[in-house]
């Protein structure tokens, strides 16, 4: 906001009043009141004019050696208090803001015109007229307020007990800021540069305290205002369609009606699986792909198995209709972590005759990690229950070894490197027999390996559990509730207690039957992920996250492995500062990638503890929910747990046994309120 005391700048065009001389009005308003705040005399000029002109108005000659004339007063005095850098109490970086032209310089204001006028008619289409009194469509210009990009704000008013709340749910548009240079930091004598995304803009103090009275100058009242979450819109997106602005409306709106709800102790009914219907038969389905999705602004997001969850209901008996819902959504993928040797291994047969009969040592070398990169419902609701529901399935991929069909041999060109290619563990396990063999891949994409000998390489060298991540955005879509597992992770009662809530109102009290409630949900890793994007060989954005641990074994496992190591100590060696790894992370990319790395934002990892995971798992199975499993690699697969780091409270002991067959008696009790879905961030 400009300065109360400080007039602005507008761009504006005198004429001169019949009678008066142009000498005597200042070329430029603005120019004459900076004079006058400098303590110069606009006027000065025209004054010394007059007092040099001989008697008889007879003007001196300016050729030769005439002395040039004096343009200001040489009485005035500059005010040596305001004429320094800084005096003004403003920015350079807010020029525009100072100093407004009708015509911006850049286009970028069409990118902010062009959402919010696509967002205004959505609204129009789909809101009632009560909603359309409490919602509102704002821009946080940044070409007239102190603020680096500008934002479209999607307001929601409430008055309660006489008091005016405003949630205000943020989109920065990235195009209409110049592009954010790194910072440079030094760390116990190493200086590492640190990327700057527009989401660190959003999080900062000084957006809010701009936003926050913009909008109450806006409204023209003493309102408190509530941060309802933000997303950043990438200068790449393709957001103008109207399914899109449907789902970024649809996304603001959910956020300020639940950030309200939990302001304002609202009374929302929570949903139960006591609503499952005894004619509804759920399903689920896991798919397996290599094609990446899209996030709510058309990022790539890396998403190598699917599990979605629909709900079917027999609506005409006679000619046999249904009706079918989808419910949720998990995306996520298979990361590996190398485990050593020593910790809990049993010696066991090695099951590949290519390679001989032998007695193996301590085959299995990795935990694997499912990462989760997307989990949301499909309901218009978004809450902490449909979204407990929906982390629940992804569990069921434990069944089994349901996970493992991720791994399936491609047999594409052998000259192309296959980023998922599990031969690649071959570089630094040695399954030969032959202690001096030299490291090499194995042979996972010829024509005689098939799935039963990729089952068997799993079964030699994999641990058979998951462990549970989720990628939580900084500033993302789903960011506003996803946070309630950051700050539980880091230690919030409130955040930890509305999770437990949550999941006890989803089962109906079974949950806290089945949970010690004074322990953990979840674990911060300590780690910040890079967000964003490359270009593969055919011009396709790829997600950053693709090069994962075993990618980086396909791409530099034979002529490299410490740079797989040193990828590995990025991820997992939290003595070493943060900025350090990140930057140490995004060199390596740099080295592996032809392509620029485009860093749009950062997300943090959370792991679920174990035994969160087997209450919410068996808390279900006990309302007698059933779900339809679906088949994976090899379904009669049994595979044997070993050990490993310190990783026994997130290696989950049940797996999954909410996908079963067969009948189960719905119960109905109500325990808790609608969870705790706040922020934290201010």
């Amino acid at each position: 906001m400009l300065n109360p005391n400080e007039k602005e700048h507008e761009m504006s065009v005198k004429r001169n009043q019949p009678g008066q001389s142009q000498s005597n009005q200042p070329a430029n308003s603005a120019m004459a009141e900076a004079m006058l705040k400098a303590g110069l005399n606009p006027q000065g000029a025209d004054q010394t004019q007059q007092a040099q002109q001989p008697a008889g108005g007879q003007q001196q000659p300016t050729g030769g050696n005439a002395q040039p004339q004096q343009p200001f007063n040489a009485g005035a005095q500059m005010n040596q208090q305001n004429s320094r850098v800084g005096s003004r109490g403003r920015s350079v970086l807010d020029v525009n803001a100072n100093h407004r032209r009708p015509v911006p310089r850049n286009m970028s204001g069409e990118d902010v015109q062009t959402i919010q006028t696509g967002l205004k008619e959505r609204a129009a289409k789909v809101l009632t007229d009560q909603q359309k009194k409490e919602f509102n469509i704002l821009v946080l210009d940044n070409n007239q307020s102190k603020v680096t990009f500008s934002s479209i704000l999607v307001c929601y008013h409430e008055n309660f007990q006489g008091q005016d709340h405003i949630a205000v749910y943020s989109m920065l548009i990235e195009s209409s800021g110049a592009p954010l240079d790194p910072n440079s930091v030094n760390l116990g004598g190493t200086t590492v540069e640190v990327d700057i995304v527009p989401g660190d803009i959003y999080l900062n103090k000084s957006y809010w305290q701009v936003l926050e009275q913009f909008v109450i100058n806006t409204y023209g009242m003493n309102a408190q205002v509530h941060d309802a979450g933000g997303i950043v819109i990438p200068a790449e997106a393709e957001v103008s369609t109207e399914n899109r602005f449907n789902r970024l409306l649809h996304n603001s709106t959910q956020a300020c009606y639940t950030i309200m709800d939990n302001q304002l102790g609202g009374t929302e009914e929570p949903f139960t699986l006591g609503e499952v219907g005894a004619g509804d038969q759920l399903s689920a389905r896991v798919e397996f792909t290599r094609q990446h999705g899209e996030d709510l602004v058309g990022m790539p997001v890396r998403e190598d198995i699917i599990v979605t969850m629909s709900a079917q209901s027999q609506a005409d008996s006679q000619f046999s209709l249904q009706q079918t819902r989808q419910l949720t959504r998990v995306g996520a993928y298979v990361d590996l972590m190398y485990q050593p040797a020593q910790a809990g291994f049993q010696p066991q047969q090695n099951a590949f005759g290519m390679f001989g009969q032998q007695q193996m040592m301590a085959t299995q070398m990795y935990q694997p990690r499912l990462v989760m990169t997307s989990v949301d419902t499909l309901t218009d609701a978004v809450n902490m229950e449909l979204q407990l529901l929906t982390l629940s399935t992804a569990f069921g991929l434990n069944r089994n070894a349901l996970y493992t069909g991720t791994w399936r041999a491609n047999k594409g060109k052998a000259t192309d490197v296959d980023l998922k290619d599990l031969g690649a563990v071959g570089y630094e396990v040695n399954l030969t027999g032959d202690p001096n063999a030299k490291p090499d891949a194995l042979p996972t994409r010829s024509a005689d390996f098939g799935d039963n000998e990729m089952r068997q390489l799993i079964n030699t060298l994999i641990a058979p559990k998951l462990i549970f991540t989720l990628d939580i955005a900084e500033v993302g879509e789903l960011s506003w509730i996803h946070q309630t597992y950051i700050a539980a992770a880091n230690g919030d009662e409130n955040a930890r207690l509305a999770i437990l809530q949550a999941a006890n109102n989803l089962t109906m009290g079974h949950f806290q039957q089945l949970f010690d409630a004074t322990k953990p949900v979840c674990y911060d890793d300590q780690d910040r992920i890079h967000l964003g994007f490359y270009y593969d060989r055919e011009g396709n954005r790829r997600d950053l996250r693709e090069i994962d641990y075993l990618a980086i074994l396909n791409l530099a496992g034979k002529t490299n492995p410490k740079l797989v190591e040193a990828w590995e100590e990025t991820h997992r060696n939290v003595q070493v500062p943060l900025e350090i790894r990140l930057a140490q992370r995004k060199e390596i990319l740099r080295q592996l990638l032809a392509s620029e790395i485009h860093v749009k934002g950062f997300a943090r990892r959370v792991s679920f503890d174990n035994a969160f995971m087997d209450a919410l798992s068996e808390a279900i199975v006990r309302c007698g929910l059933n779900v339809r499993p679906a088949k994976g690699l090899d379904d009669n697969n049994v595979l044997t747990q070993r050990g490993g780091y310190d990783l026994n409270h997130l290696v989950a002991n049940n797996v999954g046994g909410f996908f079963n067959y067969g009948g189960g008696q719905q119960q109905g009790s109500r325990l808790f309120s609608s969870p705790f879905t706040g922020t934290w961030n201010r």
